[in-house]
């Protein structure tokens, strides 16, 4: 299993999360450790950064991340906000 990293955005978009949105985002690291390809590559200038899109109790949010052999380091949360 792969040692994880927050970066500094990311630990900063974590405080401000519900017991149970973090509890959610817990299962998504641990998945992510077991296989980080699970995620999807991003292209262009992005391309070392993986994206992973899970749904909580509010919506959708886009977790960001990078991984080598041995880490992953987590970037960013955003949330999805879809109008139709």
């Amino acid at each position: 299993m792969r040692r994880t990293e927050a970066g500094p955005i990311f630990r900063m978009q974590k405080r401000k999360l519900g017991k149970q949105q973090k509890q959610i985002l817990s299962n998504v690291i641990e998945q992510l450790q077991k296989d980080p390809t699970t995620g999807l590559p991003n292209k262009g200038d992005l391309n070392e950064v993986w994206g992973y899109l899970h749904e909580d109790n509010l919506g959708k949010v886009y977790l960001g991340y990078k991984f080598d052999d041995d880490t992953i380091t987590l970037i960013s949360l955003s949330r999805i906000s879809v109008k139709i």
